[in-house]
């Protein structure tokens, strides 16, 4: 069963990819939502994403989930064959990316396994960084390969009490392969004021000010989610915009790339490891079999 104990563990990270990338989307979503109820006026937002967008990302995610069902029901089938599960019922997937039970990051509700480590050490710094007193803002890279669970874990982060009460503004923002300044700015913005402030999608000196004038004097956390742009110039055209918040403030980047998390951190970034053969089992349970799975230790152990 060794190349089932493989497959177990390329579908868990598969899983925990697209687990993330659906999260996300639906963070994004709650919040354009939000701000659209909140407003007086129906106003187009510099965040707003035009409709085929959704549609095709949408449509994508659900190319996604067929394929990983595909993958894990084989599996099952392969395990239930060799007496690796005793049920009284037929073995199916259940919803192993949540859909239909997706919320804004702020009210997610999530077990993360094997990230308990990492979460308080992450934390640690993070408070620790209060007592910094340097003025600018630190930003600290969390690298690691893809389907680490890099946004989950970040996820998890930004949820927890102790970040919850230490930041007065909190702004989690999806990056979309290339870091276009005008975009991510009009997209920090708006989730930064919660639409409070309509922006024109040319108005780029307004939408700097706007945002300025939010997180001037407060602390702050800014989440940018799945970094990729290599470009210097980038960096340094989005950094004084954001250099603006009291001491303490932060802002967390993940990527894969270490020439990202050299060229935007200031420091040392945080090394996600591979988390090990019983976490990635304890994932793949969670999102594949759901509760009530009664195991047989001495079959399912695997060298």
């Amino acid at each position: 069963m060794d190349a089932s104990s493989q497959g177990l563990k390329a579908v868990a990270h598969e899983a925990e990819e697209a687990l993330d990338e659906l999260k996300l989307n639906s963070i994004s979503k709650a919040v354009e939502t939000e701000t659209t109820t909140r407003s007086v006026k129906k106003a187009r937002y510099c965040s707003s994403l035009p409709d085929p967008y959704l549609f095709r990302l949408s449509m994508l995610d659900g190319k996604k989930l067929k394929e990983i069902l595909e993958k894990m029901e084989a599996i099952v089938s392969e395990m239930r064959q060799f007496g690796f599960f005793k049920t009284s019922q037929p073995m199916t997937v259940i919803n192993p990316l949540g859909i239909g039970h997706m919320r804004s990051a702020e009210s997610e509700s999530t077990v993360v396994i094997g990230r308990s480590d990492d979460l308080e050490k992450i934390v640690a710094t993070v408070l620790g960084q209060a007592q910094s007193e340097a003025k600018a803002v630190a930003v600290l890279p969390i690298l690691g390969e893809d389907g680490f669970g890099k946004a989950t874990l970040t996820q998890l982060i930004y949820t927890d009490v102790r970040i919850q009460s230490h930041f007065q503004v909190k702004s989690w923002v999806r990056i979309y392969n290339k870091l276009n300044i005008a975009h991510v700015t009009k997209l920090i913005t708006d989730l930064t004021t919660m639409g409070r402030v309509p922006v024109l999608m040319d108005a780029m000196d307004l939408i700097r000010q706007c945002l300025q004038a939010e997180l001037t004097g407060k602390r702050y956390l800014l989440v940018l989610i799945n970094v990729l742009n290599e470009k210097t110039d980038n960096w340094e055209q989005l950094k004084p915009v954001l250099d603006c918040g009291r001491p303490g403030s932060m802002i967390f980047v993940t990527t894969r790339s270490y020439k990202v998390a050299s060229i935007m951190g200031t420091m040392t970034e945080y090394i996600l490891k591979e988390l090990n053969d019983d976490d990635l089992w304890g994932i793949f349970r969670q999102r594949a079999f759901g509760m009530g799975v009664d195991e047989r230790p001495k079959l399912v152990e695997i060298d």
